[in-house]
């Protein structure tokens, strides 16, 4: 073999991967697309009498004798001759008559119906069974016979579409499909069982799994065998240890104010604790966490820029501070402090975060029940608030600045009583 040859059997042996028994994307995806559009015919459009000129069709010869040809004529004289010459006639001089003998045999007619359509072909016999017939050939039959034996097919394994053919790509498809489904429930199970068993620390498979519930597993028919799987379990699981660390083990049990409500169901109370303790909740009370982050966010920010805005604009027309005391605005003078350039400059962001705020309030509000819902922010109320309270972050900012030598002279701010500057 050349080395052409060689590469060229090397090539066709990569090209495909080998079979591994599931039809591959790429093979599904181009069945899928000629199923949904038929592929168009190629070539040119023949009509019927176009391809019955390029091919006319052919007559079959038949085994009854056509008159008007030779060879029909010629096979119909032959078998005449054959008749004629088998027939031997008598005649009787004395008589008058004649005697017709045949050589032919002669032919066999029913003998207990008179009829062929009823006439049966064996002898009866009341003790044969139909499959008990053996098949005899022929005395001149030289080959030895084939003879396929019928098995019994069980009712179980039959499938569940029989009444339609075998041959409909219908009924194959969906039986393809169901198989398919089939296959991937189990493995789906199986990876269950095997994620649950790693958790209870059963890694290994035992003789004793053998009535676990999955593929190739022997499922309970009855409440019975259901219970007693779920103790084998629950017992596998004790062994194991799954139980030694359980929250709340050997301590009181913890009541609640809820559990002895007499109109809150059994029922609906162990649903609500059930969602409490893993962290669930309805989508208004959600939002709800997401409004109040979201309004303390803001809150944060605007008290933050508000107090370092304030306290550098006081600090600049503060006196310096002595040795051992510092002279500050009086609490009243600081309330109503304002600064129009700082309101103009943030007014922008101001109104965008409101913007934002307000429309998680009117989300909020549209799930929300009607004794919780929220009316709107505005941001006056919020720059109110925020004068009022961040007095006294501006007064320790003052302090600071005081200890730090970052105060300049006093421009006739009423000052408060001296203040002593702590360490």
């Amino acid at each position: 073999m050349s080395n052409l040859q060689r590469l060229h059997n090397e090539k066709l042996q990569f090209k495909h991967p080998n079979w591994t028994g599931d039809e591959s994307t790429e093979d599904a995806v181009l069945r899928m697309l000629v199923d949904k559009y038929k592929p168009l015919r190629s070539g040119t459009t023949q009509t019927a009498e176009e391809r019955m000129r390029r091919e006319p069709p052919k007559a079959t010869p038949s085994s009854t004798p056509i008159l008007g040809e030779p060879e029909s004529e010629t096979s119909l004289r032959a078998e005449l001759e054959a008749r004629i010459g088998a027939v031997e006639i008598k005649v009787d001089a004395s008589s008058g008559g004649y005697q017709v003998k045949s050589t032919l045999a002669a032919p066999i007619r029913p003998t207990l119906t008179g009829s062929w359509a009823t006439e049966p072909l064996l002898p009866s016999n009341p003790n044969h069974n139909p499959w008990d017939t053996t098949f005899k050939p022929p005395t001149e039959w030289t080959e030895a016979p084939s003879i396929k034996h019928a098995s019994l097919v069980s009712t179980s394994t039959k499938k569940s579409g029989a009444g339609t053919g075998p041959e409909d790509p219908k009924q194959k498809r969906e039986e393809r499909e169901k198989v398919k489904k089939t296959k991937t429930a189990g493995r789906l199970g199986q990876a269950k069982e095997a994620m649950l068993d790693y958790r209870l620390g059963l890694k290994g498979g035992s003789a004793g799994d053998a009535d676990r519930v999955g593929p190739g597993r022997v499922n309970p028919s009855s409440l019975k065998g259901w219970t007693s799987l779920v103790e084998d379990r629950i017992e596998k699981a004790r062994k194991a240890g799954a139980f030694a660390n359980v929250k709340g083990r050997g301590r009181p049990i913890v009541r609640s104010t809820e559990e002895q409500n007499p109109f809150i169901d059994r029922e609906e109370f162990f649903m609500n604790r059930i969602v409490q303790r893993n962290g669930a909740a309805p989508i208004w009370v959600e939002l709800q966490n997401e409004l109040e982050e979201a309004v303390n966010s803001f809150r944060l920010v605007l008290m933050e820029s508000w107090v370092r805005t304030a306290s550098t604009s006081i600090s600049a027309d503060l006196p310096p501070p002595t040795a051992d005391s510092l002279k500050l605005p009086s609490t009243e003078w600081i309330t109503q402090y304002r600064n129009r350039s700082w309101e103009s400059r943030e007014l922008g962001y101001h109104t965008a975060a409101m913007k934002e705020i307000n429309n998680l309030v009117r989300k909020y509000n549209g799930m929300a029940p009607y004794p919780v819902r929220r009316t709107p922010y505005t941001l006056d109320a919020e720059k109110a608030r925020v004068y009022k309270e961040g007095v006294g972050l501006i007064m320790d900012a003052l302090r600071q600045r005081g200890r730090e030598g970052r105060i300049s002279w006093y421009l006739g701010y009423p000052i408060a009583a001296k203040v002593p500057l702590l360490p």
